[in-house]
């Protein structure tokens, strides 16, 4: 696995992350819209109050099925940005979160920076071999 692969992954995680918490939150506001709209009178009705301890198992369910998902994924960022940590050349480092922690394109990367992006592109190529000593099983 190269450097520019191994930081890439931040990316991929991030996005499956977002995708665990957003269904998460669906299933929470379905719930909230159901609970919401009982009364006393439906307080009596079963099929009501069946559907709500339905739901309230699915999220259960969905939230243990998930959380250890959730630990390894954060972990791996955790790592991966704490990898990025150790760059002691703090543009470099600004660089590489930009483009990997935020998952922004060159062209926002270089424009925060105030590079042209040739110049976002010179230290990127200038960053990786800093990665590549740093973390382990990340070869060029």
């Amino acid at each position: 696995m190269t450097a520019k692969d191994y930081l890439s992954q931040i990316i991929s995680i991030n996005e499956e992350i977002s995708d665990i918490q957003d269904e998460l939150q669906g299933l929470r506001d379905l719930r909230e819209s159901i609970s919401v709209t009982l009364t006393v009178d439906k307080i009596k009705s079963s099929p009501m109050l069946d559907r709500l301890g339905e739901l309230t198992a699915s999220i259960l369910d969905f939230e243990n099925k998930h959380s250890d998902a959730l630990a390894r994924l954060l972990n791996a960022k955790k790592e991966i940005e704490g990898t990025i940590e150790t760059v002691e050349d703090k543009r470099l480092r600004r660089l590489l979160r930009l483009r990997y922690v935020r998952g922004l394109n060159w062209e926002h990367v270089a424009g925060a920076m105030c590079y042209s992006m040739r110049q976002a592109y010179r230290l990127h190529k200038d960053a990786l071999p800093l990665i590549e000593k740093m973390s382990l099983n990340v070869t060029t």
